[in-house]
Order: C-alpha cells, then structure tokens, then sequence
C-alpha cells in the first residue's frame, strides 16, 4: 500500500516526507502483526514506536492565531466538520437521545463503568509508560475490583474504597515526552483532536485487549465498545453541545 494511502485515513497529511522516513515507518507498521500470545513488553514497544512516528508527523510551528490553535487545514476541517453537523442532526443525536429515553441514569451509568474498565490496560500501560508507579498501582487495584466484585465492571465498587479513577491515555504520554500537538484536526467519528492524540489514540486501540482476541467475535465486540462509548459521550454532552451552537457566532471556532 503506498504510503500517502495509509497515511491519509490516519488523518495525516497526504504528502511523503522529503526524507521518506515517515512513508517507510508507514510501510513497516502496515506489514507487522502482533500475534495473539504477544507480550505486553513486545506491545508496549511497538506502541512507543507508532506513536512517536506518528506525533513526529506533526512536529509544526506554533500557533499563528488568536484562537492559540494551529489550524493548516482549516478548510479540510471546516468540511469534515459540516459533513459532522449533518449526520449529528440525523443519526448521533437522534441516537443518543434514544439511548437516554431507553435506559435510566443508573442503567447508563453501568454501562459507562463497564466501558471505563475495559480502559484499564491502556491507562495502566501509560502510567507505567511516564513512571507512575502509584497511579499505575490504583489502576490496577481498580481493575482487579471492579472485574470481580464489580461484576465485570458494572459496578465502580472501588470507589467505595477511595481508589479514584483517573485517565490516561497516549496522547498524554507522548506529551509527557515532549511531544507537540500537531495541526488541529477535525476526525469525523472522533470531533476535535490534534495529530499528537490522534496518534496516541491509535496506540490506544492497539492496547485494548479484545484487538488480540481469536476468532471473528472481536470484529463485533471492537467495533461495539467503540460505537457505546461514542453513544455515551454524545448522550453525556447533549445540552452542553446544544448550548454552545446557539451561543456561538462560529460553532467550528468554539469547539
């Protein structure tokens, strides 16, 4: 596959580098495959690596606005982002407000502990990542809690024992190490984001553990804890989103 083909559904620029390293770190992340009983060193390493090739990608100025936000691609984003508002309209609010209709507070609650727990191997893996033993450590104990006498997760029984949860992710990371944001990018299924935690949310994906899984149920399950948790975060933010449009004289600046 040539690499301005990869790069492109990454959200990155479909250019090739000048010096080509870039198209052929492409090539070799398309080419290598994690088997089923790979290590978790092995999947660390490989997901430092994708996401520095992919955050150096967007090593850029800063920002040359008042907005503090640098946005190259401003007229590409401002059509994702159109594109956006018109399947919002009739597919993810209609959606997410059939979601909040259907299922009471402490039902979607349930649901949104159960999803937060399935992130506890890439929360622990990105805490260890920055050298945070304690917080890596709560994680843990969180994840082992919940698993058992939370039943599957359903129920944040750690809380009860002051084990707070806390967020993670790769993007965080790799500014941990100095990482720059990026250009500003508008992802159609995923809003406001930046080169940098784009690429620290495809290492994320990489961590979660049901992508090894054997067999084809993972190609239902990956996609569903996807579409939930998307369904979840729009339902959660249906009068702050609604609020901001009205009161905005440019929505697409706002968010």
């Amino acid at each position: 596959m040539p690499c301005d083909e990869l790069a492109w559904p990454l959200g990155l620029r479909k250019t090739r580098t000048r010096s080509g390293t870039s198209c052929l770190s492409f090539e070799w992340l398309a080419r290598y495959r994690l088997q089923p009983g790979a290590t978790l060193f092995r999947v660390i390493v490989l997901n430092l690596l994708m996401g520095f090739v992919l955050a150096g990608c967007g090593t850029v100025p800063a920002a040359n606005d008042a907005t503090g936000v640098y946005d190259p691609f401003e007229t590409a984003n401002r059509g994702v982002f159109k594109t956006y508002l018109v399947l919002d309209k009739h597919i993810f609010l209609p959606a997410a407000t059939a979601y909040r209709d259907a299922l009471p507070d402490p039902a979607r609650r349930s649901v949104r502990n159960f999803m937060n727990n399935l992130d506890s191997p890439s929360i622990f893996a990105n805490d260890v990542l920055r050298g945070r033993p304690k917080s890596a450590g709560i994680t843990l104990l969180r994840a082992t809690i919940n698993s058992t006498a939370g039943i599957g997760g359903l129920f944040d029984v750690a809380e009860e024992f002051d084990l707070k949860r806390h967020s993670n992710d790769f993007g965080k990371t790799l500014a941990a190490y100095g990482a720059r944001p990026g250009p500003y990018l508008f992802v159609l299924l995923f809003g406001p984001t930046n080169v940098r935690d784009l690429a620290g949310w495809v290492v994320d994906f990489f961590m979660n553990p049901f992508v090894f899984m054997n067999g084809s149920a993972k190609y239902f399950i990956v996609p569903g804890e996807i579409t939930v948790k998307a369904l979840d975060r729009r339902e959660r933010n249906i009068e702050a989103l609604d609020e901001l449009e009205s009161t905005s004289f440019d929505y697409y600046a706002r968010l």
